[in-house]
């Protein structure tokens, strides 16, 4: 985390047939791992992630959620993406993975 960067932060919250997540922060190889822990507690669950607050996305991240999108497709849950800036974004797109991710605005 950088100096002036928001704390991480993880919000887990269950909803009408899905479980919403709201990180804020960044994500990045000392987040990541929380949010991975999470994701399999919730595997074959739909599962959206509100990425509004996220101001940084790293390769790691972007490797947990392709991951964990596969687990939940095999195991009858989804994985939407949701309100990630262009910043965000572009991590999952340089990785060549965006196109595997539900993202709604």
């Amino acid at each position: 985390m950088r100096e002036n960067d928001a704390p991480f932060t993880l919000h887990v919250e269950g909803r009408e047939g899905e479980v919403l997540l709201v990180p804020t922060g960044d994500l990045d190889p000392s987040t990541a791992p929380s949010v991975a822990a999470v994701l399999r507690q919730h595997r074959g669950d739909d599962v959206v992630i509100d990425l509004s607050d996220v101001d940084f996305a790293d390769s790691s991240i972007v490797r947990i959620l392709v991951e964990e999108r596969d687990h939940a497709s095999l195991e009858g849950g989804t994985l939407t993406l949701y309100g990630a800036s262009e910043r965000v974004r572009r991590s999952f797109e340089l990785s060549g993975v965006a196109n595997r991710f539900d993202w709604t605005d």
